[in-house]
């Protein structure tokens, strides 16, 4: 057993002293209507702009203008279904303005990804400069000992 898989890191001790250091995780109550009928309140983590069911791999953006109370609840609630990757609006609070096409999202997804993958090989060239300047360093200290020595010989 290693010491990162000991059980001392497991006591919530050190677990509530981490939560100290870290940034809660954001979540939002909802309403989820499945495609069975079923109702269920169930609180979704959110990341920008966007919450996730990770279960079921469902994605909903986030609109705070389609919060809404419900009884018994101490919190504003957002309702969502299945078949929409936005959030219900009964209320009627969002305009024909405020539609987002599918097509624009996976535009700005794309980039996102994009520009993720251009960072990270932005990373690793710098890695294989420094990574072959290296191996060019000691190939010239490894000549120059070769001559030193024969020349002393």
């Amino acid at each position: 057993m290693s010491i990162k898989d000991a059980n001392i890191w497991k006591s919530a001790g050190l677990k509530s002293l981490k939560s100290l250091f870290s940034s809660p995780q954001r979540v939002q109550t909802v309403l989820f209507i499945s495609e069975t009928g079923i109702i269920s309140l169930i609180n979704l983590p959110m990341a920008t702009g966007w919450m996730s069911n990770i279960e079921e791999k469902l994605s909903w953006m986030v609109d705070h203008r389609c919060l809404m109370p419900l009884e018994g609840c101490d919190t504003f609630v957002m309702p969502i279904s299945e078949r929409s990757f936005k959030p219900l609006d009964p209320l009627g609070a969002r305009t024909d303005d405020d539609k987002i096409s599918l097509n624009a999202i996976a535009w700005s997804k794309r980039r996102e990804a994009f520009s993720r993958v251009m960072d990270e090989n932005k990373q690793s060239a710098g890695q294989k400069l420094m990574q072959t300047m290296l191996y060019g360093f000691l190939a010239i200290a490894s000549i120059v000992l070769l001559v030193f020595f024969v020349k002393h010989k």
